[in-house]
C-alpha cells in the first residue's frame, strides 16, 4: 500500500504531487499569537495572591511525602547501597531552597502597574493596599511554620516588605528631606515595615532615619512612641524625643551605657544648624495589643538638645522638636 493511501485513510489531504497538505508542505515558521493579544483574562492581585496561597500550602502537604517515598523506593538501587540507610531515606528537602516565589506570581500581574498614569497618591495607596493583601496571606499560612521561633512568625511584616520590594512595589525609593509624594499628614499604616516601600521612614529597625546633606548628616524622619521605655514626650506642638543606643531596654544592667551623639542623634543635632524639618510619625499601641499603628504627623523642626540622666542612671540626649505651622491638626 502506497504511503498517499495510508495517508488519506488517516484524513490527511493528499495533493496530486504527492505533498501532504495543499499542495505544498506547511511552512517551518509559523505565525504565532502576541501575548498582547491573548484572550486569557489575566489575574487580578487578589486572584493571584489566593492561587500562590493554595499552591504553598499543597507543595507543604504533599512535596515531603512524595520526595521521601520515590527516596525509600530508590534505597535498594546500586548507587543507594553504597550509602547509609540515613542517607538513603533523608527527604531531600532543603530549607535554604527558594519555595514559590510570590515576587515571580506578582510581578506578572502588577507588572507596569505603578508605571502608569497614576498619581503619587494613587501609587501610594496601591502598595500599601497589595502590602495588606501579601502580609494577609502570610499570616494565614502562619500554622504550618510552627517550627519557628515566636520572632520569626511576628517579622512577616519584613518578609512582606522584601517581597514588594522583589516586586518592584516600592515608591519614593530615595531618602528625601521634607514632604514625601502621596503621603498626606494624618495617613495612618499599619505596619512599620510599610514605612520604608512607601519612602516615609527607611530605617525599619531604628528610630532616627537620615540622609548625607553637603558633608553633614541630617535627620529626615524619626519614629516614635509616647510612653515607650525611651521616655518621649508630645505636649502640644512641642515634642521630646529621646536619642537612640545605649540598650536603654535591656533588662541587664550592666548592658546600659551612655548614649553618645553619634549616628542618628548627630543628624538630629545637624538638623537644628542646618535648619532642615524633620519628618514625625506616632507609633499608637493598638487596642488588641498586638503591634502598633504608625500616623504621619507631619514635619516638626529641631529647636534643641541637651543632656541628661536616665532612669537606669545612664545618659540620655533629649532632642526639642516643634511642629510646623499651618499643617492639618492630627487627633491622638
Amino acid at each position: 500500500e502506497s504511503f498517499d493511501s495510508i495517508m488519506k485513510k488517516a484524513g490527511f489531504n493528499v495533493a496530486g504531487n504527492g505533498n501532504v497538505g495543499n499542495e505544498k508542505f506547511p511552512p517551518s515558521r509559523r505565525k504565532v499569537p502576541l501575548l498582547c493579544e491573548s484572550k486569557v483574562k489575566p489575574l487580578s492581585v487578589e486572584e493571584g495572591i489566593k492561587l500562590m496561597g493554595s499552591e504553598s500550602q499543597r507543595r507543604r502537604r504533599f512535596g515531603k511525602p512524595l520526595v521521601s517515598k520515590a527516596v525509600q523506593k530508590r534505597r535498594c538501587s546500586p548507587a543507594k547501597k553504597k550509602l547509609s540507610n540515613a542517607t538513603a531515606l533523608r527527604v531531600r528537602y532543603s530549607p535554604g531552597k527558594k519555595k514559590l516565589s510570590y515576587a515571580g506570581v506578582l510581578s506578572d500581574i502588577q507588572r507596569n502597574r505603578l508605571s502608569k498614569d497614576l498619581s503619587p497618591r494613587e501609587k501610594v495607596q496601591e502598595v500599601l493596599r497589595v502590602f495588606k493583601l501579601v502580609f494577609d496571606e502570610l499570616d494565614r499560612n502562619k500554622a504550618a511554620r510552627r517550627g519557628e521561633s515566636e520572632t520569626a512568625k511576628s517579622r512577616i511584616d519584613y518578609q512582606t516588605r522584601n517581597i514588594l520590594r522583589e516586586m518592584g512595589m516600592q515608591v519614593n525609593c530615595h531618602k528625601r528631606i521634607g514632604p514625601v509624594p502621596g503621603i498626606e499628614v494624618g495617613d495612618e499604616i499599619q505596619f512599620k515595615a510599610a514605612l520604608n516601600v512607601i519612602g516615609l521612614h527607611f530605617d525599619i529597625m531604628g528610630g532616627i532615619d537620615y540622609m548625607k546633606k553637603g558633608n553633614k548628616e541630617v535627620a529626615t524622619s524619626i519614629v516614635s512612641s509616647e510612653g515607650n521605655d525611651y521616655g518621649d514626650r508630645f505636649i502640644n506642638d512641642v515634642m521630646i524625643y529621646c536619642g537612640q543606643g545605649g540598650n536603654v531596654k535591656s533588662k541587664d544592667q550592666k548592658a546600659i551605657k551612655d548614649q553618645k551623639l553619634v549616628g542618628g542623634n548627630l543628624a538630629l543635632a545637624n538638623s537644628i544648624k542646618e535648619k532642615t524639618p524633620v519628618r514625625v510619625i506616632r507609633g499608637e499601641r493598638r487596642l488588641d495589643h498586638r503591634g502598633k499603628d504608625y500616623v504621619y504627623d507631619g514635619l516638626y523642626m529641631v529647636e534643641k538638645y541637651r543632656k541628661e540622666r536616665g532612669p537606669q542612671g545612664n545618659i540620655l540626649f533629649k532632642f526639642e522638636l516643634r511642629r510646623k505651622a499651618g499643617q492639618p491638626y492630627v487627633d491622638f
